[in-house]
């Protein structure tokens, strides 16, 4: 809807959809596709396939849909607040959402289809780096695991029971479907450590929402091979 009335689609209008290349990058994970996987004999590189092809042509159509919003950053936020976005795709601190005066609901993103068997729901933080100089490092890696034990075990229900389900989500449905993504959240290597400069931040998937004429596959036939070769050499690094 052109609220201020000037012919062009800008943010004093209202929309359907908020979405960015970060976020429209997410759609593709929780389709099932993730990026990187590691396994006993290296690193498992997934970015081309017949499937992400089919769903990087239907992120593309957003970019000619007038109902999307696309910003460069997160302005789409400031939209929502207003009351003039009917769906935001959102991956901030959750108090963000506290003090919005109208109700609003919590969803996932979608599946690739009905017969998609495993939901991965995709999930980034920040990272723990430790000095290189440590004279135990079996010993402060077990310390790091039980503490992140310890957190997955007490501290993740009562920050869900007592402040995501209390001060910030509004209705059953919504805190219902909240805690099953948490028991899905997955983290993907990629995202934090990305030593061939391609991937991180879904900069890899961005390629194909910034550009609508931009192919899957010449895309990774210009990056695959500096990737897959990026990524070797870090595993091999890591296993000594």
């Amino acid at each position: 809807a052109d609220l201020n009335g000037n012919g062009e689609a800008d943010d004093a209008d209202r929309y359907g959809m908020g979405l960015n290349s970060v976020f429209a990058g997410a759609f593709i994970t929780n389709s099932g596709e993730l990026p990187v996987a590691s396994g006993s004999d290296g690193f498992q590189i997934n970015l081309y396939s017949d499937r992400i092809v089919s769903i990087v042509e239907e992120l593309q159509k957003f970019r000619s849909n007038q109902d999307f919003y696309v910003p460069s950053g997160n302005e789409f936020y400031t939209l929502f607040t207003e009351g003039r976005i009917l769906f935001e795709t959102f991956g901030s601190n959750p108090s963000m959402l506290r003090d919005i005066e109208f109700d609003f609901g919590y969803l996932p993103y979608p599946k690739f289809d009905e017969t998609q068997k495993e939901y991965i729901v995709w999930s980034a933080g920040g990272m723990m780096a430790l000095p290189s100089t440590l004279t135990d490092p079996a010993r402060t890696g077990a310390i790091i695991e039980a503490l992140s034990a310890g957190s997955h075990r007490y501290v993740k229900d009562a920050f869900i029971s007592n402040y995501v389900e209390n001060k910030i989500l509004r209705d059953e449905d919504s805190q219902i479907i909240y805690r099953m993504m948490r028991d899905k959240a997955t983290y993907d290597i990629s995202y934090n450590i990305d030593p061939s400069g391609k991937i991180s931040n879904f900069a890899y998937y961005a390629v194909f929402f910034n550009d609508t004429t931009a192919s899957p596959a010449s895309h990774w036939g210009s990056a695959g091979e500096s990737i897959t070769t990026a990524y070797d050499k870090l595993f091999n690094e890591i296993v000594g």
